[in-house]
């Protein structure tokens, strides 16, 4: 996948990266957990 754009040194995706793969987890956990916390609450956050 080529890079869409670029600020400093970019070099095109060529297999699978744990990393970005555990970050993207994380971020939809928290995401999920706000959500959540704001149907509870009644309001959108």
């Amino acid at each position: 996948m080529r890079p869409i754009l670029c600020i400093a040194n970019c070099e095109e995706v060529v297999g699978p990266s744990p990393f970005w793969a555990v970050a993207g987890a994380i971020v939809f956990i928290i995401g999920a957990i706000v959500a959540i916390v704001s149907v509870r609450r009644g309001r959108i956050a």
